[in-house]
């Protein structure tokens, strides 16, 4: 969901965006399948379990961790993104509610609660009470082990966009510090992943990485290094 710079815009506009077909994804469906499970799932170590999708929208991305083995539930305020997802994905779960409230779900209740590109990540100001109380009120929903998997589109350079604000990636870790620790980043392209544990929850183990390797490519001063390291092993030889 996007908002305007000060106020996150009336559901009617979400309605008619779903109800005309959305942001197009699907039509990728196997492209973002595999993205997921490289960038979501391999590289923070997520283990199928409960999944909150929040500000889910239609429903695409809560059916990509379904079809990866997640028991997901998607909730969103439109309306008519949830009427467009229980249409598009039957037999997944979808509610109707607003994450400025808390939502109808037991504390502790999931495993994972993901949100991607959710109004508040976007909003000008990351201090203001609307968006800070978002991150405590999710972690309450949050099994004692869980990750908070927070994921946005930015630039990085504080432009906005649609009115949408791109942040850079310490305003928004410092962000979701207000609900938890922020324990591992994840940057592809200007796609940003930001895991998140209880506060004084054990260490995770590190990520599971595919074959092809990880997810950055070295630049700059760790290229150089490369580099330097390569002609060492060469003059040893």
């Amino acid at each position: 969901m996007t908002n305007t710079a000060d106020a996150p815009a009336p559901a009617s506009d979400y309605d008619q965006h779903y109800a005309s077909g959305g942001f197009g994804y699907e039509g990728r469906r196997d492209h973002w399948l595999a993205w997921a499970r490289r960038h979501y799932v391999e590289a923070f170590d997520l283990s199928p379990g409960r999944l909150l999708d929040v500000g889910c929208g239609d429903g695409f991305w809560t059916s990509i961790f379904a079809e990866l083995g997640f028991h997901a539930t998607g909730v969103d305020l439109s309306a008519g993104g949830i009427e467009a997802a229980r249409s598009r994905y039957p037999g997944t779960e979808f509610v109707v509610a607003d994450a400025d409230e808390p939502l109808p779900f037991e504390a502790g209740s999931f495993d994972v609660i993901f949100c991607r590109a959710i109004s508040h990540f976007g909003e000008s100001d990351l201090e203001a009470p609307r968006v800070t109380s978002l991150v405590p009120r999710l972690m309450t929903l949050l099994a004692p082990a869980g990750v908070l998997l927070a994921s946005y589109h930015t630039t990085r350079d504080g432009g906005v966009v649609h009115g949408r604000t791109y942040h850079p990636i310490s305003a928004l870790v410092r962000l979701l510090e207000h609900g938890g620790d922020p324990w591992r980043v994840e940057l592809v392209g200007n796609y940003v992943q930001i895991g998140v544990g209880h506060r004084g929850a054990p260490a995770r183990p590190p990520a599971h990485r595919p074959a092809a390797g990880p997810a950055w490519a070295p630049t700059g001063l760790i290229r150089s290094v490369l580099r330097a390291l390569r002609a060492v092993v060469r003059r040893v030889r």
